[in-house]
């Protein structure tokens, strides 16, 4: 890119952040205790759209884990289908799974499979079926 187009964008930048600012802040930039600072960061290109799982995506999944046999072949089931974070949020929300934001992509697979095959495991357990 040539030095003129970066000043430029540079330009345009600066100008769209400055409309940006509240009145209060505006008004803090007149007085000689406050001054403008200009940072770089990375900015994140949204996220493709189609992302999220559709309702026959996640029927289906949660099918596949009702027809699994352990908890092992459950997680199989997740990594095998949901790439992403937000894929795995989107189906725990669909089965009424509690998810924290602080919950690693793990976690919240754990939780799905306790809700499905474990829950599942557990019954079959105290019935005194196979499948424990």
């Amino acid at each position: 890119m040539e030095s003129s187009e970066v000043m430029k964008k540079v330009f345009s930048e600066v100008s769209r952040e400055i409309t940006l600012l509240s009145e209060e802040d505006i008004k803090k930039l007149a007085r000689k205790d406050y001054s403008i600072s200009v940072r770089i960061v990375r900015s994140r290109p949204p996220a493709p759209l189609g992302e999220e799982l559709s309702m026959d995506e996640k029927k289906t999944l949660v099918a596949d884990l009702e027809k699994a046999e352990t908890r092992k072949d459950g997680i199989q089931i997740l990594e095998d289908s949901l790439s992403t974070r937000k894929e795995t949020e989107a189906l725990a929300r669909f089965l009424d799974v509690p998810v924290l934001r602080q919950d690693k992509i793990a976690s919240i697979r754990e939780k799905i499979i306790e809700a499905t095959i474990g829950a599942r495991l557990r019954s079959q357990a105290i019935q005194g079926k196979k499948g424990s």
